[in-house]
């Protein structure tokens, strides 16, 4: 019984992998490259032009922000070296994500906002961010401990049965392919999991077997 139910999700991952493979059959990579040759010097109003926005976008204000008006701007400009026109963006919007000023993390910045005695605005984004930090543990640690022993021991059980399954069904060409790949897809899948180190069928054809080592010394 437990065999049969391998067999059975080794048959539905085939299925589901060639479902994706004719999803994506439409895809041509010439004309993409074509696509990106042509719109690699498209500027933002040519942009704007041929994919016009759905709601209007508000590129300045009516009044915009009086800048040296603002407690501590001074300090904040000196600082960071404002350019005009991040002084201009800044006016006109409320605020300003400058591409030259980057840190590796959040932590970074607000250090350096703090050590330098600056206003400190401590966003919901900012702890909604360190929360998901704690799930991201929470997850590498279910990932470690809990599936990918799982994972190992179910393509140690696909990788068991693959020899009996071939035995059965390689006298049938209707399901030739079908073993090669589902050859192909355990090993990889094994040789990621640092399991599995030689392709898993002794009895597959020799293409079979040479692909897949091909494919594993590779990788």
């Amino acid at each position: 019984m437990k065999t049969l139910r391998i067999s059975i999700l080794i048959i539905l991952l085939y299925c589901l992998g060639n479902t994706i493979l004719f999803a994506q059959s439409t895809f041509d990579p010439v004309i993409y490259k074509q696509f990106l040759q042509n719109n690699k010097t498209l500027t933002t109003s040519e942009l704007l032009n041929n994919n016009p926005p759905k709601t209007t976008y508000y590129e300045s204000r009516t009044n915009p922000a009086q800048l040296k008006s603002i407690s501590w701007y001074d300090t904040i400009k000196e600082l960071y070296q404002l350019t005009p026109t991040e002084e201009e963006l800044l006016a006109n919007n409320y605020f300003l994500v400058s591409q030259r000023m980057k840190y590796y993390g959040w932590a970074d910045a607000f250090v350096n906002i703090y050590y330098n005695d600056l206003p400190l605005f401590i966003s919901s984004d900012f702890l909604l961010y360190t929360l998901h930090n704690s799930y991201d543990a929470i997850l590498l640690t279910l990932e470690w401990q809990f599936l990918e022993p799982n994972l190992a021991d179910l393509l140690q059980a696909m990788y068991d049965s693959y020899p009996a399954l071939y035995n059965k069904y390689s006298s049938d060409e209707r399901f030739g392919d079908a073993l090669f790949d589902v050859d192909l897809y355990i090993s990889v899948a094994g040789h990621s999991c640092i399991m599995i180190n030689t392709c898993l069928s002794c009895t597959a054809p020799k293409s079979t077997m040479r692909s897949c080592r091909l494919l594993l010394t590779n990788n």
